[in-house]
């Protein structure tokens, strides 16, 4: 912690500062924080170890953790305070609980369990109430931190979000915060809106509500979608599949078939078939059909016969497909005229 850190880590100042506690209330204590745990225990499933009441398993906690916040003098003790707080402010004075552990914790839960613990104790840092205000779970916050700006800036973000209907990339989203709060800093917006239960942003850096498919994308048509309005061009399936495994859309590592994906694009009409294998977003201006159909609709919408070359410029623009392929359809929907084509 600071320069002792090498030397003192959050655990070993724990384990010192628990020492007289007996063994059963140390063990007590690191259940309840999770020290050496994935997660924290809760208080029916230590007082089932311990064949025990949860509110005997309650007390005993208080009692231990009441002995230690006399000891808040101790120099190990305020090295961890100092480093938590320290880190705190570095985030504007609210971050959510598992970015502190991430960040400081070191991959370790007993070092995770050990700043759970700290947190606990320290009296300039709370929770915030994440049912009055929209927060994430277990978002920390500074005793001077101003709970009531952070609310009104989190709603021009949502407000704006809403009016525009559109994800933004974060420089984008600064500039147009910027226009409704001047006296926000670039690097504390950012903090402001990790903690959001409302904002937040996909892996491509895009900013939007979680409730919108392009931040929180559920099924293979959303993250289809996603990659293609990524990638700006049509796309072959298998490179759609592969473009969702890269970018970690799945949960849990999980990965992408490329047949569930090229059903969902056959079957869904947001996807149009624009080659072999090759899929568009509907929304870009592709229609449905064969290159015969395209051709068809091509010369119906012109009010004099087109050249070959013409033609095959149009059918470009919305397929992927060869010049025999193209040939092939035109012969077989149009006739020629003196070098023009026109419909059968």
């Amino acid at each position: 912690m600071s320069n002792e850190k090498q030397e003192k880590t959050f655990y070993t100042a724990l384990t010192d500062i628990l020492k007289n506690l007996s063994e059963r209330s140390q063990d007590i204590i690191k259940k309840r924080f999770g020290i050496g745990y994935k997660k924290s225990m809760t208080l029916q499933g230590i007082g089932e170890d311990y064949e025990v009441s949860r509110e005997r398993v309650r007390q005993i906690v208080n009692v231990g953790t009441k002995d230690i916040r006399n000891k808040k003098n101790q120099k190990l003790f305020q090295l961890a305070e100092n480093d938590i707080l320290n880190y705190v402010k570095n985030r504007n004075g609210i971050v959510v609980e598992k970015h502190l552990l991430n960040d400081l914790g070191n991959n370790d839960n007993y070092e995770k369990g050990s700043i759970r613990f700290f947190v606990e104790l320290i009296d300039y840092l709370d929770f915030a109430n994440f049912k009055k205000y929209p927060l994430l779970e277990n978002t920390i916050i500074h005793n001077d931190f101003d709970i009531d700006q952070w609310n009104e800036t989190h709603s021009i973000v949502k407000n704006l979000f809403e009016s525009k209907k559109d994800t933004f990339d974060y420089d984008s989203l600064y500039k147009k915060v910027l226009n409704e709060n001047e006296n926000i800093c670039k690097i504390s917006l950012r903090n402001y809106l990790e903690v959001s239960s409302e904002i937040d942003y996909n892996p491509f850096g895009k900013w939007g509500l979680i409730k919108w498919d392009d931040i929180s994308p559920r099924g293979v048509r959303e993250k289809a979608v996603i990659i293609l309005k990524e990638n700006k061009r049509p796309m072959h399936f298998s490179e759609i599949t592969e473009n969702i495994n890269e970018a970690g859309l799945n949960k849990n590592n999980r990965k992408s078939h490329e047949q569930t994906v090229h059903n969902e694009l056959i079957k869904n009409k947001n996807f149009v078939l624009v080659g072999r294998g090759i899929y568009a977003l509907k929304s870009w201006g592709y229609v449905d059909g064969t290159v015969g159909d395209v051709i068809v609709n091509i010369l119906k919408g012109s009010s004099e016969p087109l050249s070959a070359n013409n033609i095959v410029k149009n059918v470009l623009k919305i397929r992927k497909v060869s010049l025999s392929t193209i040939k092939t359809n035109l012969n077989a929907v149009a006739k020629k005229e003196n070098g023009k084509y026109f419909l059968i």
